[in-house]
This record gives C-alpha cells, structure tokens and sequence, in this order.
C-alpha cells in the first residue's frame, strides 16, 4: 500500500473526516464495529510542535516530550500519524469508541483526517 490518501483509498479505507467533523457529528459516520483506522496529517508543511503535551498527565507522569527531540523523530513529507485497531475481548472496542478516546486526547482543533477500513 501507498501510504498517501489515494493509495489508502485503493487499500479500502473510507472516511477521510476530518477531527473537527467527527465531533461536529459526534462520530456518526463511523461504524461501532471493530477495524483498522488511521491519523492521516493533511499537508505535507513543516510540522510546528506544541511546547506541552494538549494529552494531559498519562499514570501521573507528564508526556511532554523537548521540541529537539520531536523533530530528531519526525519523518519529513509523513502523511500516516497513526496506524490503529479496534476490536478484541471488549465490546467497547470499536472503531467509533477508539478514535472518540483519540479526540478526548487531542483537545484542541488540529488538521487530522481520520481513514476507517
């Protein structure tokens, strides 16, 4: 697979909303079954990161991470953020409640287009 939008979108992914849309509409358009979603990054500009985590304190220990290293990691021209599945033992591990735990950590509006295949 590509790992572009076309190319997810030949791999069978559908979707393509952006967070501020899944929230607009409470996460309707996607399914409360299991599956494979992706965190897509709409464009391709240099990314600026945030001086603190917007996630909050994970098991009382803080997340942020220094600038210098974010960038020693990031992958330049990277449009997949994140490569997630839904499903196992739990019924509340669907699609639609992994990526509304997803926005509950990404608090603020960001430029993220979400893929469910």
């Amino acid at each position: 697979m590509e790992f572009h939008t076309q190319g997810i979108a030949a791999a069978g992914f559908l979707g393509f909303l952006t967070a501020d849309a899944l929230r607009e509409a409470k996460l309707s358009q996607v399914p409360a079954q299991p599956g494979v979603y992706m965190v897509l990054r709409d464009s391709v500009e240099p990314q600026a990161f945030a001086e603190t985590s917007c996630g909050g304190h994970f098991k009382g220990k803080n997340p942020t991470v220094e600038n210098a290293v974010l960038e020693g990691k990031w992958v330049h021209g990277a449009t997949v953020l994140y490569i997630g599945k839904a499903g196992g033992g739990t019924p509340s591990a669907t699609l639609r409640e992994r990526l509304g735990a997803f926005l509950n950590s990404v608090k603020a509006s960001q430029s993220h287009i979400g893929a469910v295949a």
